[in-house]
């Protein structure tokens, strides 16, 4: 079970998906965070010195020790990946736009191509919008639509030519479809619509006419831990 807020351990890996109050020391060199585009890119982190905050990439990689991958979100899915066997952690920041430009099939592509194997992957998923509260347009359809047809199952017609999506359902189809095993996903199944008082959420201040703020977001972090 994914608590947010609580730090998730194991004998190799630490991982956390935080709230609205948890405050993260954003100028650590330890913390490793990207200037999120909504983009397919996915960054390969080999130099603990590395400077990340400039790149415009949306997922990072590394089998380097005691460095924190951070991802930040208020609506879009931060996905934290695991390979157990090969000691490799990811870090996704997946939106409708980073999905739809194939974030997830890069990254998986990214970790493989340094030794990593879809099939001993552990991925966590955290709070994100789910499909109840995500209401898209034609436009969402067809961006995924464009990239496999089959996607068309997790759009929900709605209204006004609107649709209710699934993005973290999709988000776990092509997990899937890359060889990750159902049984090594595990979802927090908790909607940041439905949890203001817990969770920024872009949806929900748009709605209610909030602004919300460029430092609004909450943080998901994952290390591995040198043992």
């Amino acid at each position: 079970m994914i608590v947010p807020g609580e730090i998730i351990r194991d004998s190799k890996i630490e991982l956390f998906f935080g709230t609205k109050y948890d405050a993260v020391d954003e100028s650590s060199p330890n913390h490793k965070f990207l200037n999120q585009d909504h983009s397919g890119e996915a960054f390969l982190l080999i130099d603990k010195k590395h400077k990340t905050s400039d790149l415009k990439v949306d997922a990072i990689v590394t089998t380097l020790h005691d460095i924190n991958l951070c991802i930040r979100s208020a609506d879009c899915i931060p996905i934290l990946i695991y390979d157990n066997y090969n000691d490799i952690i990811a870090a996704i920041h997946a939106g409708w736009r980073g999905a739809s430009a194939e974030i997830i099939q890069n990254t998986i592509n990214l970790i493989e191509s340094i030794g990593g194997n879809a099939a001993t992957m552990n991925v966590f998923i955290g709070p994100c919008i789910r499909r109840n509260s995500y209401e898209v347009s034609e436009e969402v359809l067809q961006a995924f639509s464009n990239v496999d047809n089959s996607s068309r199952k997790f759009f929900k017609t709605y209204k006004d030519a609107k649709f209710l999506f699934d993005l973290p359902g999709y988000c776990k189809y092509v997990l899937c479809t890359l060889g990750v095993s159902v049984d090594n996903i595990i979802d927090s199944s908790l909607d940041t619509f439905l949890y203001p008082d817990l969770f920024y959420s872009y949806r929900y201040y748009k709605k209610n006419k909030i602004e919300l703020q460029k430092g609004q977001r909450q943080i998901s972090m994952i290390k591995l831990i040198k043992t």
